[in-house]
């Protein structure tokens, strides 16, 4: 077998390659599997010194799925893509890390931050600026699930950012027109943040009052942002890509008394932040990268706005610990967007993560996300530099900005993934420099982050799966053990989780996700609705222990081989199908293998006892060759390609499917759709 597939395997590449590339390749290739090598270590060396970036992507699958042609997942997991070799893993700074504090691995060292949860928080924390020193690192209540961490701390983190050590280190790197770049110090953002809370002052907002931020991530957005932290005003956080009626919402929660848009249009979207705005209820409005509306008295220009400060500088705002510091909305897939509070403490849980000064950090992300302010902060605490892109990353000069900044940890998302691949719009030649690649958000799609993978030449992807609510993660990847795509490999320090079947309320390898209530940094206060409600009510841990030991996130996981985990899907949309667990992505990844299909969306009903059945809207790219009856046609592929037990309702025509801004897709409102509407059927 094996020498079959092998000649099969040369054919293609001498289809791909010149014949001295192909030679040479093939050589390579023979040598390894003559020898022998473990699929792993083989793949490791042709991934990091045989395979050519620039090379396509069907030629690296051809050689990865040969590799890999006889490994066993059921006892060793998901293949990796990423293999670190013993070289990367004594050089990096996470076994530096655990090596420093005498631990024998990752397990032992995540270990002793769960059970020394103070003493790991503590040292954490060390290069926190404090305006009065905590008098006890953690204190427990009456109420288990809200102990006090830091207890009579109080400090604001603007203080921390602004470090006089630091003022003339580089803070931000900035592209604002796909050619040239733009360097801000420490210093110069200071400044702007400065003049921004002046001016903030000059307007009559006192600490406490409210303001949103409702823009791109550019210098002047993070200079409000952090000019609000420096007055004590609570900040709204509300993502720009969402239609003006989901901004509405937001702005509905916590009524600002400013608001601060701006007019930049991203390369492929049709309107700025402040084209919405024409359609929402009209609040005091300051644009900052424009002018707006000039005959519209609600309207101030950036320019004008600052004009009014008061030019006498304040000291910052104390906050306590776990005073509000600004509101970040969840994504809303499933219902009413969450207004979660953000404090100190949520900020600090992010403060352990030590990034290099000379590494510079990317996402593309505004203020409105979680992972946009975790970003911020992460970078400006460690003093270490952040791109911002104007025009967006699906500008043509982004691949180009990524060579120019310098980029070494680079964050992505599913969507933008795909843009990127189905675009070829990522030059291998300017991705060289990147050192770690970071995605969140949702599960990526299987190619595209391949593809994405092997453009870097085959750097660590680092994937996270958190919360807004949560503050960091609970699950991500790292680099010093093998990485699989769409998988994860490591539980996050600090972050105490358990796997819970829900029916018999013990811990498995698949279930529901729980996360101890008394870790530093979650979210304890939701503006819309009852926290307890939400994170404690019809818990089967706690009802079974009648205590607040174990709060609910809502994530369904399955625990592998090979130290992985992989997200199965949220509890509201696992399907159960003749008794086994699959999420919609899982089925939508095979419906996306079919050539007439673009994109497609999988939700499920219950129709009185019947079993589970499935609604599947598709969005088709080739009509004519679709099959006549696609509702049958759909159902046999499921059943032969998943699980015999599959029946498919409906398959669902849509020129378009719902997502957020940051790669969800919205279940919710497209179950909402089918059932008010009956949504045609092809079934003709």
């Amino acid at each position: 077998m094996r020498s079959a597939s092998l000649a099969a395997l040369k054919d293609q590449i001498e289809d791909i390659l010149t014949i001295e590339e192909a030679d040479k390749l093939y050589s390579v290739i023979d040598a390894l599997i003559s020898d022998n090598m473990p699929s792993d270590k083989a793949w490791s060396i042709l991934s990091q010194n045989h395979l050519n970036p620039n090379w396509p992507l069907c030629l690296h699958q051809a050689v990865f799925d040969f590799i890999y042609f006889e490994w066993n997942e059921e006892t060793l997991g998901p293949a990796p893509i990423w293999v670190p070799s013993d070289a990367y893993i004594e050089n990096s700074s996470l076994q530096g890390l655990i090596n420093n504090h005498g631990f024998s691995d990752y397990d032992e060292y995540y270990q002793w931050t769960i059970s020394n949860e103070p003493l790991y928080i503590e040292k954490s924390i060390n290069k926190v600026k404090f305006d009065r020193l905590y008098t006890e690192i953690f204190t427990q209540t009456e109420d288990t699930s809200k102990p006090k961490w830091l207890n009579g701390a109080t400090l604001n983190i603007y203080n921390t950012i602004f470090d006089s050590a630091h003022i003339n280190d580089i803070a931000l790197i900035i592209g604002k027109d796909g050619t040239d770049i733009e360097k801000i110090s420490f210093s110069q953002l200071r400044a702007l943040t400065d003049l921004a809370a002046a001016s903030i002052s000059s307007s009559k907002l006192a600490p406490g009052d409210s303001i949103a931020i409702c823009a791109n991530y550019t210098l002047e957005a993070i200079a409000v942002f952090l000019g609000a932290i420096k007055c004590g005003c609570r900040i709204s956080c509300i993502l720009n890509n969402i239609s003006s009626s989901e901004i509405q919402k937001r702005l509905d929660t916590t009524p600002p008394k400013l608001v601060f848009v701006d007019q930049i249009i991203q390369h492929g979207d049709t309107q700025s932040t402040y084209d919405k705005f024409k359609d929402i209820d009209s609040y005091k409005t300051v644009v900052i990268n424009g002018v707006g509306d000039k005959s519209n008295n609600n309207v101030v220009s950036w320019g004008d706005f600052l004009g009014t400060n008061n030019p006498c500088a304040k000291d910052a705002f104390t906050y306590q610990i776990d005073s509000p510091l600004f509101i970040c909305f969840s994504s809303g897939t499933t219902a009413e967007p969450k207004g979660v509070v953000i404090t100190h403490e949520m900020v600090l849980a992010n403060a352990g993560y030590s990034i290099p000064k000379e590494q510079v950090s990317y996402w593309p992300t505004n203020l409105g996300w979680i992972l946009g302010t975790i970003t911020l902060f992460s970078s400006t605490v460690n003093h270490s530099p952040l791109a911002l892109f104007y025009p967006g990353p699906k500008h043509p000069g982004f691949s180009k900005f990524i060579r120019k900044s310098g980029i070494k940890r680079f964050g992505t998302y599913p969507r933008v993934q795909r843009y990127w691949r189905e675009n070829d719009s990522l030059d291998p030649n300017d991705l060289c420099g990147i050192q770690f690649l970071f995605s969140s958000g949702e599960s990526g799609d299987y190619d595209d982050q391949f593809d994405l993978i092997r453009r870097t030449g085959y750097k660590p992807l680092l994937e996270s799966c958190g919360a807004t609510e949560l503050g960091k993660s609970y699950l991500y990847s790292i680099p010093i053990r093998p990485i699989s795509i769409g998988h994860f490999n490591a539980k996050v320090p600090g972050r105490d989780i358990i796997i819970v079947n829900r029916q018999t309320s013990t811990q498995d390898s698949t279930g529901e996700v729980f996360i101890k209530s008394h870790n530093f940094g979650l979210a304890s206060d939701v503006l819309n609705y009852n926290h307890d409600s939400l994170y404690f009510k019809g818990n089967p841990i706690n009802n079974k222990h009648n205590d607040k030991e174990f709060r609910i996130i809502g994530d369904i996981i399955r625990e592998l081989p090979g130290k992985q985990y992989k997200i199965l899907g949220r509890v509201g949309d696992t399907l159960n199908i003749g008794g086994a667990l699959y999420h919609p992505a899982s089925i939508e990844q095979h419906v996306n293998k079919l050539p007439f299909i673009q994109d497609s969306a999988t939700i499920g009903i219950f129709e009185k006892n019947e079993r589970i059945k499935l609604i599947i809207f598709v969005v088709l790219n080739d009509k004519e060759n679709t099959p006549a009856n696609l509702t049958t046609y759909m159902q046999n592929y499921l059943r032969e390609a998943l699980d015999s037990n599959i029946l498919v309702r409906d398959v669902c025509s849509a020129s378009t499917l719902p997502y957020t801004s940051t790669g969800k897709l919205k279940r919710g409102l497209l179950r909402a759709q089918y059932q008010e509407e009956q949504c045609q059927s092809l079934t003709t």
